[in-house]
């Protein structure tokens, strides 16, 4: 490995490091459960960047695998932490959203409760 790449290693592994603390920031201050959750799935991303580096740092492309996981789990954590957010907030449907009827106005918030369009 050469010098320039020990050296650019060593600045993502710092850059890393600083994300990685900023994002600890935001998730223990909030203020919002969006905001933590969005912290939190920036930290799981930026642990997928340091376990990306190591093993470019250390060679062994197995770290690869592990981090291909991480980035699966953390995408479907997210999904479901943001229908945690949406089911358990007061989200209402605007009324712009609403499908309309035959006549070219819009439903009632009880006519399309199973309609998923």
């Amino acid at each position: 490995m050469t010098e320039l790449m020990i050296v650019t290693l060593n600045i993502a592994f710092a850059g890393l490091l600083t994300s990685f603390a900023l994002a600890f920031i935001r998730l223990c201050k909030g203020p919002t459960l969006a905001d933590r959750v969005i912290a939190l799935d920036l930290i799981a991303f930026i642990v997928i960047g340091f376990i990306g580096t190591y093993s470019i740092f250390s060679g062994q492309i197995a770290f690869m695998d592990i981090a291909i996981t991480l980035a699966l789990v953390a995408f479907l954590s997210t999904i479901a932490f943001a229908r945690f957010i949406l089911k358990s907030s007061d989200f209402k449907v605007s009324h712009i959203d609403r499908p309309l009827d035959d006549n070219g106005d819009h439903c009632a918030d009880n006519d399309h409760k199973g309609d998923l369009s």
